[in-house]
C-alpha cells in the first residue's frame, strides 16, 4: 500500500504539466437545408438571380449568391467581407455540403479553444 501511494504521489503532479493535444476536425454546411433564402428570381425577372444566407461558424457569415448561372459563396467576418475569390461561371457545386475545418487544441485539465483554419467549396465544372 506504501509503495502505491508513492506511485500516485509522484505521478500525479505530472498531468499538471502535460502537453496539449490538438486535432484537426471538420462541421459542414448543407446547402440544402442550412441555407436561408434571402432573394430569388420568379417568373417575372429579367435573369435568374439568388441569395441565400446559409450556417456558418467561428463569427464568420455565410452567402451563397449570384445569378445568370454564376453562384457561389461570399464570406464575411463580423461584417467585412473577405477575399476569397469567387468560382468561375457555369459551375454546379461538387457537393451540397460546405466543408468548414478547424484546429481543436485540448489542455490537461479539459479546457479547450478552437481555431478556424479554413472552408472547403468543391466545384464542378462543365466542359
Amino acid at each position: 500500500m506504501k509503495n502505491l501511494l508513492l506511485a500516485l504521489t509522484f505521478s500525479l503532479p505530472n498531468l499538471a504539466f502535460a502537453a496539449p493535444t490538438s486535432e484537426w476536425k471538420s462541421v459542414y454546411t448543407n446547402l440544402k437545408t442550412d441555407c436561408v433564402a434571402i432573394s430569388a428570381a420568379n417568373d417575372k425577372a429579367e435573369i435568374d438571380f439568388s441569395d441565400s444566407e446559409c450556417k456558418a461558424f467561428g463569427g464568420y457569415e455565410l452567402h451563397i449568391s449570384g445569378g445568370d448561372l454564376r453562384y457561389g459563396p461570399s464570406l464575411s467576418f463580423k461584417g467585412e467581407p473577405l477575399e476569397i475569390g469567387r468560382p468561375g461561371a457555369f459551375h454546379d457545386p461538387g457537393s451540397e455540403k460546405l466543408e468548414w475545418i478547424y484546429l481543436k487544441t485540448t489542455e490537461a485539465d479539459g479546457a479547450g479553444t478552437i481555431a478556424w483554419k479554413g472552408f472547403v467549396y468543391s466545384l464542378s465544372v462543365a466542359t
